[in-house]
Parts: structure tokens; C-alpha cells; sequence
């Protein structure tokens, strides 16, 4: 199983191409889903990658088109990796910092695992970001 993300080309330039999550729900494939977006997966999707336009690289031999819709597949278990990332990663975080609240204190060993779940998730929306640019830029076969 794969689920699918559809990126609208917003601007591109000589070097460069900016795309934006498509918030057309028939270039995802919802309307290919038996669900029809009941599933709610766009707001997942919109929720899951940042608001501003993914940059990525232009090749000279597939240029990007202003308009066009890319559409590729993140696999099941990348998804899953994505929650992973972003959920569990801040609540073991969370979790450790609180359990060593023995030695520094109940406040102290709070305010540590807020500290670093946010920072974890941060970091973990940065590198999904990052993953997905790459698995863009290589699905449409543009030089990193």
C-alpha cells in the first residue's frame, strides 16, 4: 500500500522549481480512493509538511512547468516512519526526561522533557522535509 502526494508547481526560475502541496483533493487520489477523502489524509498531509513551497532543483533535461501537478508515492512504511519520527521520538524524549526528574527535580525534569520533545518534533519535521525533497527530486529524476 502507498499513499499518494500531489505538489502543484508554483514558480520556477532558471535553477530552481517551488512547489506547493496541492490542495486539489483529485490530483491526490482521493478520487480514487474508496474512501473519496472522507479519510481526512489532506489535512494528515498538510499538517505533516510545512505551508511554505518545497524547493527543489530544476533539470535541464525535465524542466519543471509553472501549473503542472507532480504526483509521487510514499510507501506505507515511510509513513510510518513519519509517525514514528514525530510522535515517538518527543514522547520518548518526554518520557526520559521525566523519569530522571528523581535526580533533578519534579519541575526541573518537567520542563526538560517539554524542552526536548519540542525540540525532536522540530527536528523531525525538518528531516521528514528533507526526505521528501529527495524522494521528489529523485522521483523526477533532477540532480540533488
Amino acid at each position: 500500500m502507498s499513499l499518494q502526494l500531489a505538489f502543484r508547481v508554483i514558480a520556477v526560475d532558471d535553477e530552481l522549481a517551488y512547489l506547493k502541496l496541492s490542495d486539489d483533493q483529485s490530483a491526490s487520489g482521493c478520487q480514487q480512493c474508496q474512501q473519496r477523502g472522507s479519510c481526512q489524509s489532506l489535512s494528515v498531509y498538510h499538517w505533516l509538511f510545512p505551508t511554505s513551497p518545497l524547493t527543489v532543483a530544476q533539470s535541464p533535461q525535465q524542466p519543471f512547468v509553472q501549473g503542472e501537478y507532480l504526483s509521487f508515492a510514499l510507501s506505507s512504511s515511510f509513513f510510518r516512519n513519519i509517525l514514528l519520527i514525530l510522535w515517538g521520538l518527543p514522547l520518548a524524549g518526554f518520557i526520559l526526561m521525566v523519569s530522571l526528574s528523581v535526580i533533578w527535580g519534579e519541575v526541573v525534569g518537567f520542563l526538560l522533557g517539554i524542552s526536548v520533545g519540542i525540540v525532536l518534533y522540530r527536528w523531525g519535521r525538518q528531516y521528514i522535509l528533507m526526505r521528501v525533497t529527495q524522494l521528489l527530486q529523485r522521483s523526477y529524476g533532477q540532480a540533488t
